[in-house]
C-alpha cells in the first residue's frame, strides 16, 4: 500500500525534516511505502528556501517553485488562487458558527 498524498506544514525547515522522518517511521510500521518519486517539496518564504534539501524515506525531495495539493496551488507567498482564498475564508466562517456546537455536545457527553 502507498502513502502519497499528504502535506506537512512547519515553520522551519529542521522541523519539517523531523516531521519527514516521523512520516517515514509510520508508514513503515503501518505497511505502506512512500511514493517518493511523486513527493516533492516547496518552502514558503524562508531565506534557506535552496539551501536545505528535504529527505523521505531515505530519498531526496526535489524543490519546486510551486505545488498543487488537492486542487490548491501554492506559490512563492501561499495561496496564488482568489477562489480558492474565498473559499478558505467560507470554510473559516462556517467552522466559526459550529464551534458552538461542539461546546453544546461535549457539555451533553456527546461524541461528534
Amino acid at each position: 500500500m502507498f502513502a502519497d498524498d499528504v502535506i506537512l506544514l512547519s515553520k522551519s525547515p529542521t522541523a519539517l525534516q523531523r516531521l519527514l522522518e516521523m512520516e517515514t517511521i509510520w508508514a513503515a510500521e503501518n505497511g505502506m511505502t512512500w511514493k517518493t518519486k511523486k513527493g516533492n517539496s516547496k518552502v514558503l518564504e524562508s531565506e534557506e528556501r535552496s539551501a536545505h534539501t528535504f529527505v523521505l524515506a531515505g530519498k531526496p525531495l526535489s524543490q519546486v517553485p510551486e505545488v498543487t495539493y488537492l486542487g490548491i496551488s501554492l506559490g512563492p507567498s501561499g495561496i496564488t488562487d482568489i477562489n480558492t482564498i474565498k473559499r478558505i475564508r467560507s470554510a473559516k466562517a462556517t467552522v466559526h458558527q459550529l464551534k458552538p456546537l461542539g461546546v453544546f455536545a461535549k457539555e451533553k457527553g456527546i461524541r461528534i
